[in-house]
């Protein structure tokens, strides 16, 4: 007997299957980064290792998957000079108001959590952290969230609502409050990049260019836009650009020029 549960169309089945997946991929990166960092005697170790496994395991999963009508992610397109002004510009904006929200929220409250997590990556070689922060980190955790986290919820959930989730569970891997405040508004703008395009490849370059700014800019960069005036202002725009962003993706869903159930490896490669 079908089970009549439903929402939006979709069985309880669906919804098992979807938040299986997505807790396991979960488990399998947090298990893989503790189990590793205590054999290798480092935590930036272990991270490197669950980023590694985590994408190649994903990558694994995807082509499994490929043809067997296991569908979720948006249809592929080439997005004009337009929509990469406004990312372009997102990605900025994303930049400078984690960073400013975060500094000031800091500065007042302070946060043992990300003081111990600098203390643990300025411990390590340099050469791995860079190899974790510009390589591995972006690869593993795009995979994670985007690739396989979004692309399950976006069979339930229209694209504001599965970016939303994904954007919160992708700063909570942080674990602290300072970086969790910094990359929540990158999880939304990753998530509008990856809804247009239904490829990872510019969802992960444009995450390499997020980090490598928090490694090439100093924080006193940063330091003298830690306002809370700043961050709305500069917040109000950012939502403004998100807003553009989003916009035009969910009027072609509701003109049925979005198809958000295609093979997952054919989003991943663009084959």
């Amino acid at each position: 007997m079908k089970a009549a549960w439903n929402v939006r169309g979709h069985t309880l089945h669906g919804w098992l299957a979807t938040a299986s997946i997505i807790l396991t991929s979960l488990a399998l990166f947090g298990g893989t980064a503790v189990a590793a960092g205590q054999l290798l005697g480092s935590p930036v170790a272990g991270a490197v290792v669950a980023n590694a496994v985590m994408f190649t395991a994903g990558m694994i999963w995807l082509r499994s998957r490929a043809g067997s009508g296991s569908k979720g992610v948006p249809v592929r397109t080439v997005p004009g000079r337009r929509f990469w002004a406004l990312a372009g510009s997102a990605l900025v904006m994303c930049w400078l108001v984690g960073q400013a929200g975060a500094l000031w929220v800091y500065s007042y409250t302070g946060s043992p959590g990300f003081e111990s997590h600098s203390q643990v990556k300025q411990a390590a070689p340099v050469l791995l952290t860079l190899l974790l922060v510009l390589v591995l980190a972006p690869m593993g955790e795009e995979m994670l969230m985007r690739g396989l986290a979004y692309a399950r919820l976006r069979r339930h959930l229209p694209p504001v609502a599965a970016a939303l989730l994904t954007a919160g569970v992708f700063s909570l891997l942080h674990q602290n409050l300072v970086q969790i405040l910094a990359t929540l508004p990158l999880g939304m703008l990753l998530a509008a990049v990856y809804e247009r395009t239904g490829r990872l490849t510019p969802v992960i370059g444009m995450h390499i260019v997020f980090n490598l700014l928090s490694v090439a800019l100093p924080v006193n960069a940063v330091s003298s836009l830690a306002s809370l005036a700043f961050v709305l202002v500069a917040g109000s725009v950012l939502l403004v650009l998100l807003a553009a962003l989003y916009a035009p993706q969910q009027a072609r869903r509701r003109r049925g020029g979005v198809n958000p159930r295609r093979d997952e490896e054919t989003a991943l490669t663009g084959r």
